[in-house]
Parts: structure tokens; C-alpha cells; sequence
């Protein structure tokens, strides 16, 4: 069983989910076009997100986003299959079909990657100091023999070609056959012989391919300003430019304590970084195809992903330091708050611009 050729996708930074890709490749499958940086930022990776456990003070920085519930022009769903027999046959009639299936599991069973059957991949997931949550791998297949499945994992193993059923099947089993991980965190989200179905609610052609950018721009930009703030059971999140003024404040308050929590906000301070990447990928697409009409605001944002990286190193080298002292927490709190304003800058001349040169389609 085999779908059409379909050039797979594997030149894709380092930065973006397993998923992108193979997501990517799916809705190209099923007539869409599709960018990857569109995926993206329709998932608001470039909106940043800041989340503090009220509980524990926990501080952390991920893709919460979907707490704000916008449309898409696509939809995933999870789908677990009661055994691997019918899911093969799920996987046969998607290949039928000319599209590329989803698969999810675990990268401990996959034989070309660096957590096959490795115990330090158990560890990091058991360790009682981690915060490390077991996760689905995604895995895209369009090649089915008796034996033998085709299946491309651009990231973050860059690899296409052949493992064995047997293999496959230990895989698609997922993490629930890793009896270690019985009580791992985030282990109760994960289910065997599992896949990604996409619906596809607004297909994207030649005719709406602009106004998709823009709306996500708009979309992208607004939500930075509005700085919105959400409480959901003991958790709190900060979104947009709230999200880097909360955590500036946490880093503040815990370098006059005894900075226990300071490597967990300088790692929040490291992952709050890509939600700026994220959007520079997303301007650079639209750059080329509005002829360069939004040049000056890549430019600018360069700028400050350039800042974002001396910023953290600034505060991995000297706020880290035993020694460090007041002047070097105001030199800190300087270029963040420089970061900060910029960024509003940015956001605001995105929407006057989106507000004053184009119509957008509802």
C-alpha cells in the first residue's frame, strides 16, 4: 500500500515540534497549500506564554495558547484504534486516499533514533527532580508492505525509510508499554496505536493564501497588546507582553531571596525566546509574497531577537553568579524593559499597518 510521490519535508529549523512538518506534508496531501510558519502561528506559537503554578511556584513556558480558542483554517483530532490490526487498516485506507498518516508513540522503539531502548531516555523521565512530561512522537507514513512500514521523521531525526512491523508496532504501542513510565508525568495523556486525524475547515488556495497571513498577523499582534492574564484551576497565565513583565518580576523577586527558582526562570527566559522566531519565520513568508511590504518590521524584529539572546546570556552569565550584585540585576532589567517597549512598538505598527493598507476577509 502506497500513496502518490509527495516530496517529504526536512529542511526545517531547529526550533519547531515534530509535528510541523509532518503536519505540513498532511494538508499538502489533502490539496491544501500549506506553510510551515502558518502552522505556526495559527497555533500562536508567536504569542508568548508564561505559566506560573500557584501551588508548587512552578514557573514555566509552553505552548498554552490554545486556552484562547481561535479558529483555524484546520483542525486535529486524536484517534485511538481498540488494536494495532484495525489501525493497519486505518493507515491502508488514508494511503487509499493519497494522504499521508499521522502516526503517534514513542521514540525508545525507534531503531535509527538516539532514545532506542536507552535508559537515560527512562531516566529523564523518572528522575524526582525532573519536570520532564512524557509526550507523543509523530511519525508520518505513506508506504505499507506485509512487513516493513515507510515512514519519514523529519525532526528530530532527519530520517526517511524502512523499519520492520515488529518495529512499528512497538512504537505505535507508545509510551504506555514502557512499564518505568507507569507513573511519569503526563503519562495518563498518552494512549497506544493512537493517530493524528486533520481536518482540513478552510481549505487554502491562490485566491485566500494572502488574507490567511494577514488575518494570522492580526490575530498574532493583537494578542500581544491585549496582554492577556487567565486562571485555570491552580495555574496562572500570562499572555503577549505580560507574559515577559511577569516573568521580569519573578527574576526580580527571587534574585533578593535565595534564588532557589532562578535556574527555572533563566530557563523560561531561554524558552520564551522562540515565540520571536516563530514570528520572524512567518514575516519572511509574507515578505515574499507582498513584495517585500514588510521589510522594516522584519528588520526591527531581528533586532530584537538579537536582544533576546544577549539578554539571556547576560543573565545566564552574571545573574547566575554567585557574586552578582545589584548593578548587574539593573543592567538586566534595562534591556528587558527595552525588549519590552520595542516589542509594543512592533505589535502596534503591525496593526496600523494591516489596519491602513489592507481589507481583511472576515
Amino acid at each position: 500500500m502506497k500513496m502518490k510521490e509527495l516530496i517529504p519535508t526536512f529542511d526545517v529549523p531547529y526550533y519547531y515540534s515534530c509535528y510541523i512538518p509532518i503536519l505540513h506534508d498532511k494538508l499538502k496531501s489533502m490539496g491544501s497549500i500549506s506553510y510551515m510558519s502558518l502552522i505556526a502561528n495559527e497555533e500562536l506559537y508567536s504569542i508568548p506564554a508564561y505559566r506560573m503554578d500557584t501551588i508548587t511556584s512552578v514557573p514555566s513556558v509552553a505552548r498554552y495558547t490554545q486556552l484562547l480558542e481561535y479558529n483555524q483554517t484546520f483542525r486535529m483530532e486524536k484517534h485511538v484504534y481498540s488494536n494495532f490490526e484495525k489501525g493497519i487498516q486505518y493507515i491502508k485506507e488514508c494511503l487509499n486516499r493519497q494522504e499521508v498518516f499521522i502516526a503517534l508513540g514513542s521514540t525508545f522503539f525507534l531503531p535509527y533514533s538516539n532514545d532506542y531502548l536507552n535508559p537515560k531516555f527512562i531516566k529523564s523521565h523518572i528522575d524526582v527532580h525532573t519536570y520532564k512530561y512524557v509526550t507523543d512522537h509523530y511519525l508520518a507514513i505513506n508506504k505499507l508492505t506485509e512487513d516493513r512500514v515507510f515512514v519519514q521523521d523529519p525532526v528530530p531525526n532527519k530520517f526517511m525509510g524502512e523499519i520492520s512491523m515488529e518495529e512499528f508496532h512497538s512504537f505505535w504501542k507508545g509510551g504506555k508499554a514502557i512499564p518505568e513510565l507507569a507513573q511519569a508525568k503526563g503519562i495518563e495523556r498518552i494512549s497506544s496505536y493512537s493517530s493524528i486525524d486533520v481536518i482540513i475547515q478552510e481549505k487554502i488556495s491562490m485566491e485566500n493564501l494572502k488574507d490567511v497571513f494577514l488575518r494570522t498577523l492580526k490575530k498574532i499582534s493583537s494578542e500581544y497588546i491585549r496582554g492577556l492574564i487567565m486562571q485555570k484551576n491552580n495555574k496562572i497565565y500570562y499572555f503577549g507582553k505580560i507574559a515577559a513583565l511577569e516573568l521580569k518580576e519573578n527574576i526580580n523577586e527571587d534574585f533578593h531571596k535565595q534564588r532557589n527558582m532562578f535556574p527555572l526562570y533563566l530557563k523560561c527566559l531561554f524558552d520564551m525566546r522562540w515565540s520571536r522566531y516563530f514570528l520572524y519565520d512567518l514575516l519572511i513568508d509574507m515578505n515574499e509574497l507582498f513584495k517585500d511590504k514588510f521589510i522594516h518590521i522584519t528588520s526591527e524584529l531581528m533586532d530584537i531577537k538579537q536582544l533576546w539572546e544577549t539578554l539571556y546570556k547576560i543573565a545566564h552569565i552574571k545573574l547566575l553568579k554567585k557574586d552578582s550584585n545589584l548593578s548587574d540585576l539593573e543592567s538586566f532589567n534595562l534591556i528587558m524593559m527595552d525588549i519590552i517597549n520595542r516589542e509594543c512598538v512592533l505589535h502596534e505598527n503591525i496593526l496600523f499597518l494591516l489596519q491602513h493598507n489592507y481589507s481583511l476577509q472576515s
